[in-house]
């Protein structure tokens, strides 16, 4: 499975943010990219040996993790992934919770 644990995430997301697929660019009116509903991280996972099944599996766990999308997979998986590991919620939740421990 390719998570932020797996030894070629890195490799994973420099080609996903990189030329040729979402191409994260700077603009002078802010930062541009392109984005192809998973259509680039299936091809990325496809050329780094995952077979279609396993590619099926890393796109529920991205969308899992709010990557529903090519440039969503590289905005939000793996701070999601982390904060699971973590066992952080959002903030507004964990002041929920301090609130009701304080009551």
């Amino acid at each position: 499975m390719m998570t932020p644990n797996h030894p070629q995430w890195v490799e994973f997301m420099n080609k996903l943010a990189g030329p040729g697929y979402c191409d994260f660019q700077r603009g002078p009116e802010g930062p541009t990219w392109m984005c192809n509903g998973t259509t680039f991280a299936e091809a990325i996972l496809a050329d780094m040996g995952f077979a279609e099944s396993a590619i099926s599996d890393n796109l529920e766990f991205f969308a899992e993790h709010g990557g529903f999308c090519d440039c969503e997979i590289v905005f939000n998986v793996e701070s999601s992934f982390h904060n699971a590991q973590n066992g952080d919620g959002c903030a507004e939740d964990n002041d929920d919770e301090v609130e009701e421990a304080d009551s």
